[in-house]
């Protein structure tokens, strides 16, 4: 079958925008948890690149483009194979008409690691559904018929499972395929593959039973948001998922560290891919290896 993911084309990205705003302002009544904080975001993991990242984000909304080409520059001469780097530079120059520079630096970062490339660029293009965790594996695998349960199963710790296929993601939509019919929770979950963001429900909750795990609810709730581009609400209810519910999915972590990097919050993002691929979830592994080596 044919799967949703195609290469996106670099100059898609001069219409949509570039780097995601640093940090955003944030709801009162719809915040990260005492646990998550502002001044998490300022530790370690890499300190001075990601500060460079931030520094040429602010650079590009005052107009000052080749500063900020300059910022990036100096980030990627502490880590030159950094794919944030990279493709962030792939926009300046985009932006500044160079093109040709521009493309070879995205297929620099497509060379590292073409699935971590196209997940920045996958949220830049507002289209990220391919690279989300649509519902946890665990989940799923209890209320698909067994025998279509054993072929779709993909055992992501195996030794010779290729992060660099499309394995799991792809599972995910063959899974649902076979997803029982007319039962709201997959129906909600199929929503979330739509190319219209007019076809997602804003509210979710007619899809879902008092009985639906509250893991799960909050976790298609974060994902809802997520795809509307309400990042600080899909942090809100993936941080729900963790703290409130019942489950410890590591979709939830992986979902959750992906948001986090999409918002330039590298210091927190991180740390769930890291527990996220300390509970054996290979692709939270994968996007660790190559989005958080600095």
């Amino acid at each position: 079958m044919l799967y949703p993911y195609t290469k996106f084309p670099l100059f898609l990205l001069f219409f949509i925008g570039f780097v995601l705003p640093v940090a955003q302002a944030q709801d009162p009544n719809v915040g990260f948890t005492n646990s998550i904080t502002m001044a998490e975001t300022n530790k370690s993991y890499g300190r001075d690149i990601v500060g460079r990242l931030t520094e040429a984000d602010l650079l590009k909304r005052k107009g000052e483009w080749q500063e900020a080409l300059l910022a990036i520059d100096k980030a990627l001469a502490q880590q030159s194979e950094w794919i944030p780097g990279l493709v962030a530079r792939a926009e300046i120059l985009t932006f500044m008409g160079q093109n040709a520079e521009a493309e070879t630096t995205l297929n620099r970062a497509r060379l590292i690691n073409e699935r971590a490339t196209e997940v920045l660029m996958s949220y830049k293009l507002k289209n990220p559904t391919r690279f989300l965790a649509l519902f946890p594996q665990a989940w799923i695998t209890e209320r698909l018929p067994l025998p279509v349960a054993e072929v779709l199963w993909v055992d992501i710790n195996a030794p010779d499972y290729d992060l660099l296929e499309l394995d799991y993601f792809n599972t995910q939509y063959d899974q649902l395929i076979y997803a029982p019919d007319s039962v709201g929770v997959f129906d909600l979950i199929r929503l979330q593959l739509s190319e219209d963001i007019g076809d997602l429900p804003q509210d979710v909750d007619p899809y879902l039973t008092p009985e639906t795990d509250v893991s799960l609810r909050e976790m298609l709730k974060g994902n809802v948001e997520l795809l509307y581009r309400h990042p600080n609400d899909a942090i809100y209810h993936y941080t729900r998922a963790i703290e409130q519910g019942t489950e410890s999915w590591p979709e939830l972590r992986y979902n959750r560290g992906l948001t986090f990097i999409f918002m330039n919050r590298y210091a927190v993002g991180c740390r769930d891919l890291e527990t996220s691929a300390d509970q054996g979830f290979r692709p939270a592994l994968a996007m660790l290896k190559y989005l958080c080596n600095f």
